[in-house]
């Protein structure tokens, strides 16, 4: 073993240890569950239509612009021209999508917030919200609701951006590991199961949630639920590594039907613009 890789591995077992004493004393730094969307659920359960949802999230202006972009983006394309009233976005979107927004956004912004591993970070923020779109795309063909569905792709890998966080805090404590040709991503596959339980607990999430985020890689798939995230990682695979075939999504183990493949290979040129409604850049399809 070289010298290089020597300390490579060294600084992984220290960042691996520093993760794990993390954990233990309860210092990882988890998201709290956003508060307009708890709210805004609490309105719902009520009765409340889509004026007093529109009032509940204009609270927000980053979530307010969010909603905006969203309802003008291609896939909620305006017959009508432009929406510029968050009342119409909210009707013109549905609650549900709404709500799911509202869980969105907030966590988009820790994800992306400043910090050495920034662009990890990042690129996964960016799969999980493409795993969301394209869950709820997959989902009544599953016999599963588009809205777990939507949440299932968006959390099942969070605990990725969780542990990249946790190793900035190590990177903090000690800098030369920075420089230590760290395989990041390697680490927080490692980490990202546990860590999404951790949070799933937290969150206090219901069943089979916490099932999708422990169970998620285990083949073949215990659910229904699990089957269409599973799907969903196999097909953002393809969509990283670009020019995605019809001939190849196909292939993708749970694939139910024709139809489900045409509306996977029309979210590849679509998912670009509707991430771009949360801040997100994703390359554009090849």
């Amino acid at each position: 073993m070289s010298e290089g890789d020597l300390e490579q591995e060294l600084a992984a077992i220290e960042v691996d240890a520093h993760i794990a004493r993390m954990v233990q004393n309860g210092k990882v730094k988890m998201p709290p569950f956003p508060s307009v969307l708890a709210r805004v659920q609490a309105a719902l359960a009520k009765g409340a239509g889509a004026p007093e949802v529109a009032r509940l999230v204009g609270v927000d202006p980053a979530l307010s612009a969010m909603l905006l972009r969203l309802v003008n983006s291609v896939m909620f394309v305006p017959v009508t021209g432009p929406i510029v009233s968050l009342d119409r976005a909210v009707q013109r979107l549905g609650v549900k999508e709404v709500t799911r927004v509202c869980m969105s956004g907030p966590l988009g912004e820790s994800a992306r917030a400043a910090g050495p591993l920034q662009d990890h970070r990042r690129a996964c923020w960016s799969d999980a919200l493409a795993s969301a779109f394209i869950a709820a795309a997959l989902a009544t063909e599953h016999a599963v609701s588009p809205d777990e569905a939507y949440v299932a792709g968006l959390l099942h890998d969070f605990g990725k951006i969780l542990a990249l966080s946790c190793m900035e805090d190590a990177i903090a404590a000690t800098p030369h590991l920075l420089l230590a040709g760290v395989d990041w991503m390697a680490l927080a596959d490692q980490h990202h199961v546990g860590l999404g339980w951790l949070m799933a607990d937290l969150w206090g999430l219901p069943p089979p949630l916490p099932d999708v985020i422990q169970q998620h890689h285990d083949f073949p798939a215990k659910s229904p639920l699990i089957e269409v995230v599973q799907i969903c990682d196999a097909f953002l695979t393809l969509m990283n590594r670009g020019n995605v075939e019809v001939k190849d999504v196909e292939k993708i183990p749970g694939i139910k039907s024709a139809g489900q493949v045409a509306r996977l290979m029309k979210l590849v040129s679509m998912l670009p613009d509707v991430l771009a409604s949360f801040g997100v850049t994703r390359p554009k399809a090849a």
